[in-house]
C-alpha cells in the first residue's frame, strides 16, 4: 500500500504495468480533479496515468444527486475512456441484505474487470407482470397470428420456467 501523499510511487508511472484501476468510492472532488488532469494526490495520478496509457479506468462515484458539474466531469471521464459505475444496486435481483447490495455493486466491478466472481449469478431475466399478460394475450390469439408453433412452445416454457423460478 501507498499513502496517497506520495505522488512518485511506481504506480504513478505509465512505465509500471496494470490492467485496470477502479477509484470506489470517488468523491467529486477526486472525479473532477481526474477529468480536469490535476494530479495532486496519488490517486488522482494513477488515473490520469491509466487514462493517458489507454487503460482500464472504473470509476464508482458516491454521491447523489449530481448536479451540473458532476455530470459534466463525469462525461468528460467517459469520453476520456473511463467505466463509470455508479453505486445503484439493481433491485431486480432479489436482494434480501444490505450485504447483498453491496454484492450486487462490487460484482459489477469485478464483471467489468473480467474476473471470476460467487458474489451473484447472472441475471436471467424475468418477465414483469404486464410483460407476462401481454405476452399471454399474444399467445391466446395464437390461432391467427403467423408464428411458428414451435416458437409458441418455447415461449411458453420461457415463462412457466421464468415465473417458477424468478430468482
Amino acid at each position: 500500500l501507498y499513502k496517497n501523499s506520495k505522488i512518485n510511487t511506481c504506480i504513478a508511472s505509465g512505465s509500471f504495468r496494470t490492467d485496470a484501476m477502479v477509484v470506489v468510492p470517488a468523491s467529486m472532488g477526486t472525479i473532477g480533479r481526474i477529468a480536469s488532469g490535476i494530479s495532486s494526490t496519488l490517486v488522482e495520478r494513477a488515473a490520469d496515468v491509466v487514462l493517458k496509457e489507454k487503460r482500464k479506468l472504473i470509476v464508482v462515484p458516491r454521491e447523489t444527486p449530481f448536479s451540473t458539474i458532476h455530470l459534466k466531469n463525469i462525461l468528460a471521464l467517459d469520453e476520456a475512456g473511463a467505466m463509470i459505475l455508479p453505486a445503484a444496486p439493481g433491485f431486480y435481483a432479489g436482494q434480501k441484505t444490505f450485504d447483498d447490495l453491496v454484492d450486487f455493486v462490487v460484482a459489477r466491478i469485478l464483471d467489468q474487470l473480467d474476473m471470476d466472481h460467487d458474489l451473484m449469478d447472472p441475471y436471467q431475466g424475468w418477465y414483469s407482470s404486464a410483460a407476462y399478460i401481454y405476452i399471454m394475450i399474444y399467445l391466446d390469439n395464437a390461432a391467427t397470428t403467423p408464428v411458428a408453433p414451435q416458437v409458441l412452445d418455447v415461449l411458453k416454457d420461457s415463462m412457466n420456467s421464468d415465473f417458477a423460478n424468478p430468482g
